[in-house]
This record gives C-alpha cells, structure tokens and sequence, in this order.
C-alpha cells in the first residue's frame, strides 16, 4: 500500500530547522554520470517516530476488500549513521482474493536524521502481476544499485546519482514532515526503476475537511501526489486523495482513487503511537 502513493499496478507474494523543499527541475531529469560524495541534510520530524502502526481497512466499491498496515521501525546504522524503515502491507480478504488477489510487501530503509532513501525494498502482487525490486543508494561515493525479478528474469543495474532522493514509500513519510499549508504545492525528488529522478509534485487543496473513519473524527488536509512507479492499485493518471490531520502528526486517515478495475478507499481503521 505504497501504497497510498499510487502509480502501476503492485504485488506482493510472500519492505529546529523547517524541513527543506527539495530543489527539482520541472522535467524528469536523467541522473548525473560523474560520481561523487553526496552530503544529507537533517531536517525536523515531529510527524513520526519508531513505534508508529497505522490500520486501515481496503475497500473496493462496496465491499471490504482487505487489510493493509503503515509501520516506522528501528534500523540498523548505513555508514556510520542510523536509520530507520518504514514498513508497508497490503492483503485482500480471502474472499476478495477469487476475484482479485493482493500481497503487497515494501520497505524503505532511509537515514534518519534527512529522511533520504537507502534501500528500498518490493514484493509485489496484484492479480496476474508481480514483480520483486531492490534499489539501494551510496550516498559517500553517488552510486545507486538496482535489481528487478520479473516473470522470471533478473534485471540488474548501477549508475551514479547527484543528490539525495526519496523512493515511492520514503516520499509519503517525507511529505507528512513538510510544512504543508492549504492552497500549496510542493516537490520532492524521487527516483524511478527507469534510473532517472522525477519531481514528484504533491498539492495541498484550499480547504480543510473533517473526515469520519473508524478510528475516529479528524479535521483534514487533502493533499494530490502526483506518481510515476508502483504502490498498491493503479490510480487513472497517476492521480489520488489523500487525507492527513491537519496538525504536526499529518497522520494518513483516508485515501481514495479511481482504479484500473473500479474506485478504491483505505480508510484508518487503529492507530498506535510511538512509546514516549
């Protein structure tokens, strides 16, 4: 489920600073071909901490479809600095699975004192689809690795990378820290299985809502990502809504898109906070 982040179908079978506005061009951009060392910049997080669980229930049209989980974890240290992972989850019901089966599995490992990718990890399943990649990034010497099976076949490559970049699970945890306001846009970069780093483009909508889910009543900004690459469901265009509280947390409580195979929502069923 990034999930939430939407771009092609995906499968899983069995991963006191305001923050900085990352600096994009308006174009997808090919990554540098001269390597050298990339430093990170910390920026201030009081959205999340290790210990975080978001629940939410799947639904398809009418129907409960499944289950999918959002989780911060402890990671361990990349180059002498510590880590942290997010963790997502997605699975049909098994009555849904005869219809359309989903195991959606990501994890993104990023540095945590910038929130920058370090690994990311996918094992993905929708339907007759899946699709297993690993990318991971060198920041010391600007070098990323990647590597996808797919029906089968092992692809693998390197390359050299000019900045520091999000991944497709990393870059929802990065917006939830940005100081999001209504009416604004904001981008971030982020970089795709086609070895090339786009502008993710994520637009904050003028008003502020109150959204009922299970876990409760919250006052809400709805924001736009827009997406290129994979996270569970295909929205039509690259386009969703989500809907995070409108307070420092900017916890995620619902999601709805259009999908390849109809509408879709994911709406916040539990949550557990970090243990202070």
């Amino acid at each position: 489920m990034w999930v939430f982040w939407a771009g092609h179908p995906v499968h899983s079978e069995e991963l006191a600073t305001p923050p900085p506005q990352v600096q994009v061009s308006s174009s997808v951009t090919s990554v540098s071909t001269e390597p050298h060392h990339i430093d990170l910049i910390s920026v201030n997080n009081e959205a999340f901490q290790v210990g975080e669980e978001l629940i939410f229930d799947l639904n398809y049209e009418f129907i409960t479809a499944g289950q999918a989980s959002l989780k911060v974890e402890n990671g361990l240290q990349v180059n002498g600095r510590p880590t942290i992972s997010f963790v997502s989850s997605a699975k049909t019901s098994d009555f849904f699975d005869v219809f359309f089966k989903v195991r959606d599995y990501n994890a993104s490992q990023v540095d945590e004192p910038s929130l920058m990718a370090v690994n990311f990890h996918q094992n993905l399943r929708e339907g007759d689809y899946r699709v297993i990649r690993n990318t991971s990034f060198d920041y010391p010497n600007g070098i990323f690795k990647f590597e996808k099976l797919r029906k089968g076949n092992l692809t693998q490559r390197s390359g050299v990378i000019d900045r520091p970049v999000l991944d497709i699970l990393s870059s929802f945890y990065f917006t939830r820290v940005l100081p999001l306001e209504p009416g604004k846009e904001y981008f971030m970069d982020v970089f795709s299985d086609e070895d090339v780093v786009y502008p993710l483009k994520v637009v904050v909508d003028k008003k502020i809502e109150k959204i009922k889910v299970p876990a409760g009543n919250f006052h809400c900004l709805q924001v736009t990502p827009y997406v290129v690459g994979d996270a569970i469901f295909k929205a039509r265009g690259g386009k969703m809504s989500i809907w995070l509280t409108n307070d420092a947390r900017h916890m995620p409580v619902l999601l709805s898109s259009k999908v390849f195979i109809g509408s879709f929502d994911a709406k916040l069923v539990s949550y557990k906070a970090p243990n202070k």
